[in-house]
């Protein structure tokens, strides 16, 4: 029986692709490429992360220190970052069936409190900020250690191919969203426990 929802931020709350597409552009040099165009944002929502690096050879090291400047600046947009569509909707009506709704992302914790006091979000239990681009698995294997759940007893919601595979490690359901950073074919190629077109759609999961 699901007893919590976890929900990824960027993509799956926050409509911030584009702003986050911004950054990466401002900081296209500092990542070692002369462009962060239209090409690179379609391999990033078609073919993932992981291929965008290797396809621009992008340093691991480098992509560590961007996201860190990202995480910084993403806190100053954060006013102009509206909810995904139904979102608000769908974190009401879940908290009204008695869930514990938590939010778990690599952007700050800071930019994600600022956001849900911006936008009057206020059925969060917990936030956690933190971590890179990477090992998502180890975060939400520490919230299951602390708040002593089982792994059926979570539904992780996210946008991207990384979320789905840091939740089948764990044995986690995960509600893979397609209106986030990953395209909806790239998802499905990934092979998520659920695929939502429509933030209503995850009331029948719980």
């Amino acid at each position: 029986m699901i007893k919590e929802v976890i929900f990824d931020f960027d993509g799956t709350i926050a409509d911030s692709f584009m702003t986050i597409m911004s950054l990466f552009d401002k900081h296209k040099k500092d990542l070692g490429i002369e462009d962060f165009s239209e090409k690179e944002i379609k391999i990033y929502r078609n073919e993932g992360v992981l291929e965008l690096i290797k396809k621009k050879k992008i340093s691991i090291f480098k992509v560590s220190k961007v996201i860190s400047k990202l995480r910084d600046e993403s806190n100053e947009l954060i006013a102009s970052v509206k909810p995904c569509n139904g979102i608000i909707n769908l974190l009401e009506k879940l908290k009204e069936k008695g869930l514990v709704l938590g939010v778990m992302s690599t952007n700050g914790e800071k930019t994600i409190n600022k956001f849900l006091e911006n936008n009057k979000i206020e059925v969060f239990d917990y936030v956690i900020g933190q971590g890179g681009l990477f090992g998502k698995d180890k975060i939400i294997k520490g919230i299951l250690k602390k708040r002593k759940l089982k792994s059926d007893e979570v539904l992780y919601v996210g946008d991207e191919v990384r979320d789905i595979e840091a939740c089948r490690k764990l044995g986690i359901k995960m509600a893979a969203v397609t209106w986030g950073f990953s395209s909806k074919k790239l998802l499905e190629k990934s092979r998520p426990d659920f695929l939502v077109d429509k933030a209503e759609e995850i009331l029948k999961l719980v």
